[in-house]
């Protein structure tokens, strides 16, 4: 997050100190929604000069592709996909268009299931993705611990004389910082000791 956009008065320094030792980072997501999960009718080579199908597929990696990783909503067939890239990519993949990154996702997903791009375009009824970098509740995809900043987590997370609590992934000590579900952890050990505070106030 950039510095100075949230203000405090009084300052907290030492929660202000805190975050300062994170760094926040960046993320390409798209989700694309189709008539069908139609890769579950496809078959692939695989080894051994043997085709493999792809029902149940839940990941694929293509480390080659500017989009290269991509999840299925499996083990429901809903007919969505989502590709993400983080690292040394999302430089590039920051500077296109909406209309740019769904001709990427498009021609990645046409390579991987070895399909024509037209044929991944008529399936496709929606395209979403949305930038973290510059929402301005967010600045940024995720939190990690750069060198020296090791204990700025459990910093970030301790209340501030029982009035002011701290939730969000930044603040999960546990490993799961960077995801969902370390924020949601966050957030009900916030409620946790929010509730006693509130009963003594």
């Amino acid at each position: 997050m950039q510095a100075g956009t949230v203000i405090f008065t009084p300052a907290i320094e030492e929660t202000q100190i805190a975050a300062g030792k994170l760094s926040m980072g960046h993320v390409v997501k798209v989700i694309m929604r189709f008539r069908e999960p139609f890769w579950e009718k496809l078959r692939i080579p695989g080894e051994h000069d043997k085709t493999e199908d792809l029902k149940g597929l839940t990941y694929i990696h293509a480390p080659a592709q500017l989009l290269p990783t991509w999840w299925t909503q499996s083990p429901d067939n809903a007919p969505l996909i989502a590709g993400w890239a983080g690292g040394s990519r999302v430089e590039k993949l920051l500077l296109e268009s909406d209309d740019s990154l769904l001709d990427h996702a498009v021609e990645t997903l046409a390579r991987m299931f070895q399909m024509s791009q037209s044929l991944v375009e008529g399936q496709l009824e929606e395209f979403y993705t949305h930038d973290w970098q510059r929402d301005p509740l967010s600045m940024g995809a995720y939190s990690y611990i750069p060198l020296g900043g090791t204990a700025a987590q459990a910093d970030l997370a301790r209340p501030i004389e029982n009035t002011l609590f701290f939730a969000g992934e930044a603040t999960n000590t546990e490993g799961h910082h960077g995801t969902v579900h370390g924020a949601t952890a966050s957030g009900l050990r916030a409620a946790r000791e929010i509730l006693p505070a509130s009963s003594t106030s």
